[in-house]
């Protein structure tokens, strides 16, 4: 059952299903008389009509695809042919927003977002790779030039080399963007400084984010979740740093979101499919990270929509990915597949479909297609050579060096890595509230899969008439018992129930994509030294979690006022004092979050929540305080006052096209020079690592002296350390004017 049907991201309203889906979802046919309704469940256990049993007989929920056995009071609805049970749809939810609504409010908080990062760009220093990619910008678009000049010429061999060779071991999409933003918003409008319009499209992909995010919750949940969602992920240090960049880590978040949006309402939608496909092929255009987006997708239709999670494939699962994270001997890999092999066939719901599986999603045959034909024909790199060169960009990640990163005071530089890494610095880099409130959306989820699981497992032994045979009896009363007669897990506007109804699947949607980048990084031979950046694909699903579970327990704040008070009247008006009361809040909730992030700024690399002890816990405990050589931009103002005239600057980790990109800004005087070592500078810098201590130590026998100039400092750590050339006097006097 597809909807042709296109709308904006967001505008995810599915079609009213037909008679025979009314009857799979429990609702009579409209020409019949009304019944009472059967409940039948999501794949995550919710009721389809969206409505609550009655208190006085609560039904516990069942997997996908059941229907609750008949009793005197409730007849069973009859059950469909086989060929007519399909994977539930979406049915629109009662009583939402109007779409416009949703819509206004979200592009609000990420124009809002946009306007602080552009406020705040100036005062972020450029990191290494910033560098690189200014002249990489510019160079794609000399070839653009060329390619309006002499169309010819361009597309020839020697030209499409020599320009696109630059920085080839990533795609060119964000570069090209960068370029035409400079041209348009500095060389032409003039409306923003040379660095902040190349910075530009990465900001714009935040504010993007942040407005897709709530979307996205917003509609699922509703417009508390939504507004939280974003707000916890707008208010990460990290991914308030990284906003600011020109860099790809923040526009590939974005195109894996998007992504996986489409795939979500391709479900309905062939239209939504094919967009799938396009989306994909940007993703790749943007980062590496994009092949990591099918394996990811098949793992959600095979949990969503082929099997039904019961123990015996929740555990398989589990164990194959705890073995193949943990590299365990390989017979040991390959029974727990088989295991999970037997165990999806054993759970398969049997809809039809090659081998009684469910029809491959259409998303996935236009991924198929279009990724692929789009990296070859909008990367001119590709044109030529194409294996060589596509071999060599894959290679350059593969057998990528080893960078340093410390973590816990040990400097790790080749593999095996901490496989707890990913996990650790995830819960020691974002605010405390963020994972609290985490924590709790996922403990919402959990339960009601639990519950789910268990009324699926209490109606095949209602039908057999018998006790589960062995260990699952045990298993049941142990585990399951609990949630027999268990209460929606919520006040009675709990969105978790309804959404589940609306978006099937969606608890494993959303723990698939916060898992699965996280994981990936916690093998032990793929490299971590470029910190959380490395599984930002995640951070938005962590967010909507935080919305779900912070906005649960505020109504469950709020619905401690009493019922004769919830609506009063001031004059005609009804005032909701309940949602108002959530809404206020959730403002104070949201406090913590945005304190951090606002002492963070501009040395976002170095923050660290008070699970470390803030930034001297993390200092105290040998964490990484930072990389790139990005603070350099915080040392302008003492340089520029205290650098002698045409003084040479050692810069340490700051790279060339970095150093040549503040004196552009007018950030650093021009008569500042570039000096290659410690020996041939009258002023060095270096910049906090665990693996520079041993420049450092080559510095003060050089300079003949271990004390600094001066100290850069973030909440008492050191940052930077200045050391002067002995003999060399500190201060800038300006040149006279001759007249």
């Amino acid at each position: 059952m597809n909807d042709e049907r296109n709308d904006t991201p967001g505008a995810d309203d599915p079609p009213e299903p037909s008679t025979p889906d009314r009857a799979l979802q429990g609702e009579a046919p409209s020409e019949l008389p009304e019944q009472p309704r059967t409940e039948v469940r999501g794949s995550e256990g919710e009721a389809s009509t969206g409505d609550q049993l009655p208190a006085t007989s609560p039904q516990p929920p069942l997997a996908t695809g059941d229907q609750l056995p008949a009793t005197s009071h409730q007849p069973a609805a009859a059950e469909p042919a086989a060929a007519d049970r399909r994977p539930p749809t979406a049915d629109p939810p009662p009583r939402r927003p109007p779409r416009w609504r949703r819509h206004a409010v979200g592009a609000a908080l990420g124009i809002a977002y946009l306007a602080v990062l552009l406020s705040t760009a100036q005062e972020i220093g450029f990191a290494r790779d910033e560098g690189f990619y200014f002249t990489a910008a510019d160079r794609y678009q000399q070839w653009f030039d060329l390619l309006l000049k002499d169309r010819k010429q361009a597309t020839g061999k020697e030209a499409v080399v020599s320009h696109w060779e630059m920085n080839a071991e990533h795609p060119p999409l964000m570069k090209v963007l960068f370029g035409l933003s400079h041209r348009l918003f500095h060389n032409k409008l003039g409306w923003l400084a040379p660095s902040t319009s190349y910075r530009l499209p990465g900001m714009l992909c935040g504010a993007l984010l942040v407005y897709l995010v709530f979307v996205f919750a917003a509609k699922r949940f509703g417009e508390l979740e939504g507004f939280l969602a974003a707000a916890f992920l707008a208010l990460m240090p990290v991914f308030f740093y990284h906003a600011h960049l020109d860099a790809f880590d923040v526009a590939i978040t974005l195109l894996c979101f998007l992504v996986l949006y489409a795939f979500e309402k391709s479900r309905t939608s062939n239209l939504w499919a094919f967009l799938t496909g396009i989306l994909f092929g940007l993703a790749l255009l943007t980062k590496l990270n994009a092949f990591f987006l099918p394996p990811t997708m098949f793992v959600i239709w095979v949990l969503r929509d082929v099997i039904r999670p019961t123990p015996a494939t929740i555990l398989a699962g589990l164990g194959l990915v705890v073995a193949l994270v943990f590299q365990l001997d390989m017979r040991v890999v390959g029974a727990l597949g088989v295991l999970l092999v037997i165990a999806v066939l054993r759970a398969s719901d049997r809809r039809g479909g090659f081998l009684g599986l469910p029809k491959i999603p259409t998303a996935f045959l236009w991924m198929a297609l279009l990724g692929p034909l789009m990296l070859y024909a909008l990367w001119p790199w590709m044109w030529f050579d194409t294996l060589d060169h596509f071999r060599g960009y894959v290679n350059f990640h593969a057998k990528h060096d080893y960078y340093n990163i410390a973590y816990f005071g040990v400097n790790y530089f080749h593999p095996p890595f901490p496989i707890g890494y990913p996990f650790v610095t995830t819960a020691l880099t974002t605010p405390v509230v963020t994972l609290l409130a985490g924590v709790v959306g996922m403990a919402l989820f959990l339960r009601w899969r639990l519950r789910a699981m268990h009324a699926d497992l209490a109606e095949r032994c209602a039908a057999a008439q018998v006790d589960p045979p062995g260990w699952r009896t045990g298993l049941r009363r142990l585990l399951l018992r609990p949630w027999r007669s268990a209460h929606p897990a919520g006040p009675p506007d709990d969105e978790i129930g309804a959404t589940q109804t609306r978006s099937p699947g969606i608890g494993i949607f959303l723990a698939v994509n916060l898992l699965v980048p996280m994981l990936i990084i916690a093998h032990p031979k793929v490299f971590i030294f470029g910190g959380t950046k490395h599984w930002m694909p995640a951070w938005p699903f962590l967010a909507i979690f935080a919305g779900v579970g912070a906005a649960w327990g505020l109504r469950r704040l709020a619905a401690v006022i009493p019922d004769r008070f919830a609506l009063p009247r001031l004059g005609p008006v009804t005032v909701p004092v309940r949602p108002l009361l959530a809404g206020a809040l959730s403002l104070l909730l949201l406090a913590p979050a945005a304190q951090g992030t606002a002492q963070s700024h501009p040395f976002g690399l170095s923050h660290y929540n008070l699970l470390a002890g803030g930034v001297p816990g993390s200092a105290d405990l040998g964490m990484c305080r930072q990389f790139w050589g990005f603070t350099t931009g915080s040392l302008l103002p003492w340089l520029n006052a205290n650098v002698p005239r045409n003084g040479a600057v050692f810069f340490h980790d700051t790279a060339w096209d970095s150093f040549r990109m503040f004196q552009t800004d007018g950030t650093l005087r021009k008569d500042i020079r570039w000096a290659g070592g410690p020996e041939t500078a009258a002023v060095s810098l270096v910049h906090h690592e665990l693996h520079m201590a041993e420049l450092e130590h080559a510095i003060w026998l050089a300079y003949g002296s271990a004390a600094p100039a001066y100290v850069l400092t973030h909440h008492g750590v050191a940052i930077i350390s200045v050391y002067a050339k002995p003999g060399v006097t500190l201060g800038y006097v300006p040149r006279a004017d001759p007249h």
